[in-house]
C-alpha cells in the first residue's frame, strides 16, 4: 500500500470524522432550548391545545417548586408557528409509565411524544395553576405587566422554546411539584368547572402580586379552606414542632381584595346573558 493511498484513506476517515461531528453539533443546536424568538408575522397561527393534539407541537412542564418552572415547547413541523397561549392553564403530573400520548407533553421531556387533552396518566402529586409569563419574546400579544398571561409567541422549524411559568397550588395537603416530576398543560375548565377559580389565576399571572396573597385565594376557592384556616395555618418543622403562621396579615387582605375583584369580573362577564356560574362566596363567608 503506497503511502499516498494510506494518506488519502486517513484523510478520509478524518473528513468523516468531522462531518459526523458538525451533523452532531447542528442537531444538539437545533434541540437547545430558545429563551428568546423573534416574532414571526408570517407564521401560521396555532391554539397551545388544538397544535399539541394535532402533533404539530410537543409541550411539556418542568417545575421546580410549587410556584412554578419552564415550559418547553416544541415545533414538530418544517415551518414556524406561531402559538396562542391561554392567559392561565393547569399543570398536571404524569405517571412516567404512561408515556408519550397520555396527555400534552407526556413524554418526560423537551422533544418528548405529546397527545391529547384527556385525563389518563394523571399522577397523585401537586396540581399547579398559573401561566406562561416572563417570556421576553418580541411580538407578544394581549398580555398582562411584564409580558404575562395570555399571548402568542413564534418558534422556527424543528427547534425548542423555553418559556417561565409562575404558578400557586390547587391542592392543599399534597406533595410539592419538584423538576423530577413531569407534568402535562390542560385548560383550567379540566381541573375545575369554576370561573371564579380561572379567574383568580389569570389576574395573578398578569400582575406582580404577592405569591402567597394568591395562594391564599386559590386555597379558599379550590381546596375550600375558610379565611380562618388560612389565617391559623403554621409552618411545620423537624419533630412536628409548630412555628410562625404561613400567611401574614396583610397577605390574607391581599388574597380576599383579589378574590372579591375576581368575583366581580366573573359577574361582569355574565351580565350579556350568559350562564356563568359564580362561586357564592366572600372574604368574610368561609
Amino acid at each position: 500500500m503506497s503511502r499516498t493511498f494510506r494518506n488519502s484513506r486517513w484523510f478520509g476517515l478524518v473528513v468523516i470524522a468531522v462531518s459526523f461531528a458538525l451533523v452532531g453539533t447542528l442537531s444538539a443546536a437545533k434541540k437547545r432550548p430558545l429563551k428568546n424568538s423573534a416574532f414571526d408575522a408570517s407564521a401560521e397561527q396555532v391554539d397551545l391545545f388544538d397544535a399539541s393534539e394535532k402533533g404539530l407541537i410537543d409541550v411539556t412542564l418542568i417545575p421546580k417548586d410549587s410556584l412554578g418552572g419552564n415550559v418547553f415547547i416544541e415545533n414538530k413541523t418544517g415551518k414556524p408557528l406561531t402559538v396562542k397561549v391561554p392567559k392561565a392553564v393547569v399543570g398536571v403530573q404524569i405517571l412516567k409509565q404512561f408515556g408519550a400520548g397520555a396527555g400534552v407533553g407526556a413524554g418526560g421531556g423537551p422533544g418528548a411524544g405529546g397527545g391529547g387533552r384527556n385525563q389518563g396518566g394523571q399522577g397523585g402529586g401537586q396540581q399547579m395553576g398559573g401561566g406562561m409569563g416572563g417570556m421576553g419574546m418580541g411580538g407578544m400579544g394581549g398580555g398582562g405587566m411584564g409580558g404575562m398571561g395570555g399571548g402568542m409567541f413564534s418558534i422556527p422549524p424543528e427547534r425548542i422554546v423555553q418559556v417561565p411559568f409562575k404558578s400557586v397550588c390547587l391542592e392543599h395537603g399534597k406533595p410539592e411539584p419538584h423538576a423530577s416530576s413531569t407534568y402535562r398543560l390542560v385548560p383550567v375548565e379540566t381541573f375545575s368547572s369554576d370561573p371564579v377559580l380561572k379567574e383568580v389565576l389569570e389576574l395573578y399571572v398578569a400582575s406582580d402580586m404577592d405569591p402567597k396573597a394568591a395562594q391564599a385565594a386559590i386555597w379558599n376557592v379550590a381546596s375550600k379552606m375558610s379565611w380562618q384556616e388560612l389565617a391559623s395555618k403554621r409552618y411545620r418543622h423537624i419533630g412536628g414542632r409548630l412555628g410562625e403562621t404561613y400567611f401574614t396579615p396583610q397577605q390574607i387582605l391581599i388574597g380576599q381584595q383579589l378574590l372579591t375583584r375576581a368575583q366581580g369580573q366573573v359577574r361582569e362577564k355574565a351580565k350579556p346573558g350568559t350562564s356563568t356560574a359564580v362561586t357564592q362566596s366572600s372574604p368574610g363567608s368561609r
